[in-house]
Parts: structure tokens; sequence; C-alpha cells
């Protein structure tokens, strides 16, 4: 589940079948904003959070599918652009 943390960062909690307790952390409230997402464990024991709005969370989810297909896309134009290998 998205949550905003009282700090201000967004993460994911509650991850099935994870041995990890500690929240992934997508939007680090003190982050500089490039990149303005991230994935990380951090410790927020001491954090509390709220559940983030449904629209927020969509709005989360089709950035973070925008920048894994903008990776894909620029590991195919590396490809392209290597290097041809001697035979």
């Amino acid at each position: 589940m998205f949550v905003k943390f009282d700090c201000g960062c967004i993460g994911i909690i509650n991850l099935q079948g994870d041995a990890d307790e500690r929240p992934v952390v997508v939007k680090p409230c003190d982050g500089d904003g490039d990149p303005p997402l991230d994935l990380f464990r951090r410790d927020m024991s001491d954090k509390g959070y709220e559940p983030l709005d449904p629209d927020k969370a969509s709005e989360l989810l089709h950035e973070l599918g925008l920048l894994i297909g903008q990776g894909y896309q620029l590991r195919e134009v590396r490809w392209l652009l290597r290097e041809p290998q001697p035979t």
C-alpha cells in the first residue's frame, strides 16, 4: 500500500512475503527532486503515516511506469549505437 509519512516521504508498506519490514521509499522528502523518484529501504519506525490518496497513487504508478519504459528505451538505443564487435 502506498502511504505518505509524517515527514513527507511517500513509500510502500506491507509488501507481501517481504522479510524486510522497512518500507520502500519511492519519493523521499529530503531529495532534491532529481531524480524525482527513487527506490530504497529506510527505517521509518519513528514516523506516522496515512494511506496515499488513490488519485495520487495512480499518478505515482503512472510516473513509475514511464520511468521504467524510458529506461528500457535507453537500453535499446545503447544497444543500437554499440560498436560492432570484431568477428
